[in-house]
């Protein structure tokens, strides 16, 4: 049941964030349904291995930094099946530095870093909030602990 609220929620929200990047750009508001699969899957990978791969006093940062690499990876593997089977050119990152053939760049690996840490806190909120399971979700980023507020 997580895994469909997560899958739902990455979906939703990476096709927005997509819709908004284009309008921003002076596109047309669109993104491909491929793009919201992506997002379901790297919301639920993220937090997958966010719970099983890393203890609650593991950096934020370098959580961010495994959740872009998976994300990613994602971006590549789907990439690549576009340009290779589906021949649609769902994106083109060709025009942006530090590109690899158009499909995956440094600046987007950033920004889906950035994402990541949106992910965390949503996979850990849909945990605590609604299943209701514990610990209380806390974050370190450097010496500093955030931590979500208790349960009602």
């Amino acid at each position: 049941m997580k895994n469909s609220i997560l899958f739902i929620i990455g979906f939703s929200l990476f096709m927005s964030i997509e819709c908004i990047f284009h309008f921003l750009h002076g596109e047309l508001a669109y993104s491909w349904i491929a793009s919201g699969f992506m997002g379901g899957v790297c919301l639920i990978l993220v937090d997958q291995i966010n719970d099983r791969w890393f203890g609650w006093d593991t950096q934020l940062i370098i959580q961010a930094i495994i959740g872009g690499i998976i994300c990613t990876s994602i971006e590549f593997i789907v990439g690549t099946l576009d340009r290779v089977v589906l021949h649609l050119h769902m994106w083109d990152y060709s025009f942006i530095p530090f590109n690899y053939k158009g499909i995956i760049c440094l600046p987007f690996s950033i920004a889906w870093c950035c994402l990541s840490i949106i992910a965390i806190f949503i996979g850990d909120a849909v945990r605590y909030y609604i299943f209701g399971e514990p610990p209380r979700p806390y974050y370190w980023i450097g010496n500093k602990k955030l931590e979500f507020k208790e349960r009602p």
